[in-house]
């Protein structure tokens, strides 16, 4: 409410702030005085010099929260009220804005917001990035618990978009089309935006994806006799055997996935 005062007066600090008898005027009830303080208020703070400034910095620093490692980062990212983090992680050394420099007292964290229910056997929901103002939100709230010197940066993943084609055989008696679906579902969830709530973990940020990486991958699904080929490339490009490079804050993602099976019945 607003405070009304014909002149000001120098305060006694904690000793009182507001003194004995000092009237208040509330305006939405009218120009008469409203009351009179019956006491003198205490509850300030006397004049602070250099030296106590230096001691409140210097105790802050010791007993503030901060987020030393990386794991107390991600937590903390996880962890913020109605920000809806599908995915955390941490680049340490890493800046985007310096390219291939490694820097100390850097860390970068790669943040994704949660993604839509993955229904049926085709592809993902299309991801979804975060906003500016989804990573300016996150940013403000982690910088008060940052190392003292360090520079923490907060952004969204580099999207790698990939497309797979696979052959493989399938054990006498395995239905093709089943045996497909199963494989391509395989491929997509280890290459998801984000992990499903019984899926293994999506693949690591910002490590590159190889042809064999996705062998191994098909030869686990069931019913699966053995991997003839697997090609790979980024999306909407040619495919071959070449690995797929990715920077370190890049998160690979499938696109489209072609499965062909043979042997087995139809």
């Amino acid at each position: 409410m607003p405070i009304e005062a014909s002149e000001l007066t120098r305060t006694r600090g904690a000793a009182g702030n507001l003194r004995h008898g000092l009237p208040w005027l509330v305006p939405a009830l009218g120009p008469n005085t409203y009351g009179q303080n019956r006491q003198s208020l205490a509850g300030g703070a006397d004049r602070t010099s250099a030296d106590d400034l230096a001691i409140a910095a210097r105790e802050t620093a010791v007993e503030r929260a901060a987020l030393l490692t990386d794991a107390d980062l991600v937590a903390a990212a996880r962890g913020s009220t109605g920000m809806a983090v599908g995915r955390a992680e941490v680049v340490a050394r890493f800046d985007r804005r310096l390219g291939d420099r490694r820097i100390d007292g850097v860390r970068t964290l790669v943040v994704l917001p949660y993604q839509p229910a993955w229904i049926g056997d085709g592809g993902p929901p299309e991801l979804i990035r975060p906003s500016q103002a989804y990573l300016d939100e996150m940013a403000a709230r982690l910088y008060p618990g940052r190392v003292l010197g360090e520079r923490l940066v907060v952004q969204g993943p580099v999207v790698v978009a990939v497309d797979v084609a696979i052959t493989v055989t399938v054990e006498a008696g395995a239905v093709l089309a089943d045996v497909e679906r199963a494989v391509r579902r395989a491929i997509y969830r280890r290459l998801a935006a984000v992990a499903g709530a019984d899926a293994d973990p999506p693949w690591p940020l910002g490590r590159d994806l190889a042809a064999v990486d996705l062998t191994a991958i098909a030869a686990t699904v069931p019913r699966v006799r053995d991997v003839l080929t697997v090609m790979i490339g980024r999306s909407g490009g040619p495919l071959g055997t070449d690995p797929i490079p990715v920077p370190p804050d890049g998160l690979v993602v499938a696109d489209r996935v072609d499965v062909d099976a043979t042997g087995g019945a139809r």
